[in-house]
């Protein structure tokens, strides 16, 4: 059989298997391939590629959520019982890491723990997990993964509110049993359920490692679990295999003989997980690689060769970004239909199955650059509109000092006083403000009251001087130092010199 990817929601670069082509039993050739040439559960944004054609996932209601217990088992549950009393221990997992984002499906151990697919998480060690109701969204931490077997284990802090699940015995499934599967899948990541009839089982000596089963499987179901009709998982969807000279995929869940010890493991002993971005590939049990030769060498090579990659071929030519995807990850390894797809029909240099969001991420950057480039005009604008206004306004302040300075000088009080608060602080404008334009030097406040305040004196010297002592002394008082006026004051205008301040005095004294 020729092992392509695991069932993985959306082809990323990092989730290619393989491909070899397996002759056993006869010569019976097989193509495993994750849905769509992935790995079952992650749904990685912009893979569309569908699965073969199966009866529609029938989409069950969950029940209230429960805190995570196991259910007691039944003799027969019947397909919409199974999802009624499980859905609940189904969770969606979301994940998003090296510039992918994705999502796949996992089940309840117990109160703290999950399982699923590594190839699901290994991109993100942290995921979030959401309830099949939506209403419980949960962040986790992957405490183990490993690609042989494909499993991981998810540990949350908070007691998860599902119904827990536990492995069914292995050696009492039987071929022809029913099981359902329950998960996330493509092309909307709903909850889907998905009977299924158990068609053989992957051998390793006498212990069966694995379930063909016929369930129409798809991108996103990956790490979910299949349940008996008592409700024990039977295995867990990981990959998909194709008879080479039939049409029919089969699915590939691994069972709890082969994954049970090494969940076990992680929970005994959880370790910190980082994101890988290197490849990963779907790696089946060593013990089954003597059943495995290259396939590459006898796949389809060159456009011809085969009718469905050369539709591919011709869609992924005319820019069909999904179309190069599909074709990238259904195509034999070295060949020449692999290498067409790989530069996106000769648009990219080296996408290797990520055209679609390697496309929508130079999009989004892009945009970014688009953005960050308005951002800067738009600031280099501002400034500029903020500089003018600031050379206009200072401008206007220069006009209107000079103005006042003129007024000033030319004896407008009040232009004086404005124009003492509008001019800069030690400036020659300030200091002619000052003294009021030079017309008031000698007197104290503003230009406005100075000029009044002469006036005032003004007339107190003519009245001093036509003989009004009263006048005299006022003057006196009110005239400044040192001023002509306090001179006159002084003299009584005249008249009793040295007795300014008291001429009225001096008059009554003299008669």
């Amino acid at each position: 059989m020729n092992v392509q990817p695991p069932l993985s929601a959306t082809p990323a670069p990092q989730r290619r298997v393989n491909p070899v082509l397996l002759v056993a039993l006869g010569a019976v050739l097989a193509v495993v391939i994750g849905l769509g040439g992935v790995y079952l559960g992650m749904t990685l944004r912009g893979d569309t590629t569908a699965a073969p054609p199966e009866p529609e996932p029938v989409a069950v209601a969950t029940p209230d959520p429960v805190v995570a217990t196991a259910e007691p088992a039944s003799d027969s549950l019947s397909t919409d019982e199974l999802a009624d009393r499980y859905a609940s221990g189904v969770f969606k997992v979301e994940v998003e890491g090296c510039n992918m984002s994705g999502s796949g499906s996992a089940w309840v151990l117990d109160e703290h723990h999950l399982v699923t697919n590594w190839h699901v998480v290994s991109i993100d060690p942290t995921p979030e997990l959401v309830s099949r109701d939506g209403r419980t969204t949960m962040t986790g931490t992957v405490i183990g993964g490993r690609t042989e077997p494909d499993i991981a284990v998810i540990e949350v802090d908070e007691p998860i509110r599902g119904a827990a699940l536990d492995w069914a015995n292995t050696d009492d499934l039987r071929e022809g049993e029913e099981i359902v599967s329950l998960g996330y899948p493509a092309p909307a990541g709903d909850f889907s359920v998905t009977p299924s009839t158990i068609l053989s089982f992957q051998m390793d000596g006498p212990t069966r490692e694995a379930i063909r089963g016929d369930g129409a499987l798809d991108h996103g179901n990956s790490g979910g679990p299949a349940l008996t009709t008592d409700g024990e998982v039977a295995g867990v969807a990981t990959v998909m295999v194709r008879e080479a000279n039939q049409l029919q995929m089969v699915p590939l869940l691994f069972t709890a003989d082969a994954l049970r010890s090494t969940v076990q493991d992680f929970i005994d002993d959880p370790q910190t997980v980082e994101e890988s971005c290197d490849e990963e590939v779907a790696e089946l049990p060593d013990e089954w690689g003597d059943d495995f030769e290259d396939w590459s060498a006898s796949g389809p090579d060159a456009y011809g060769d085969d009718a469905t990659l050369d539709a591919l071929w011709d869609s992924c030519a005319a820019g069909d970004l999904e179309a190069c995807d599909s074709l990238w990850w259904d195509s034999p390894i070295g060949s020449g239909y692999e290498a067409f797809a790989a530069t996106c029909g000769g648009t990219s240099e080296a996408s290797h199955g990520s055209c679609v969001s390697d496309a929508g991420w130079a999009a989004q950057e892009a945009a970014w650059e688009a953005e960050r480039v308005q951002d800067e005009a738009d600031r280099a604008a501002e400034e500029a509109a903020d500089q003018a206004a600031e050379e206009q306004a200072q401008a206007e302040e220069e006009a209107a000092v000079a103005a006042l300075l003129s007024a000033c000088e030319a004896g407008d009080m009040q232009a004086c006083d404005d124009l003492y608060w509008q001019s800069p602080s030690g400036s020659e404008a300030e200091a002619t403000a000052a003294d009021c334009g030079g017309h008031f030097a000698d007197y104290w406040g503003s230009c406005v009251d100075r000029e009044a305040e002469a006036g005032e004196i003004a007339t107190l010297v003519g009245s001093c001087e036509a003989g009004d002592l009263q006048a005299c002394d006022d003057l006196y008082w009110q005239s400044p130092s040192g001023s002509e006026a306090e001179a006159i004051a002084e003299d009584c205008g005249g008249r009793y010199p040295g007795e300014g301040g008291s001429c009225v005095w001096a008059e009554e004294e003299d008669e």
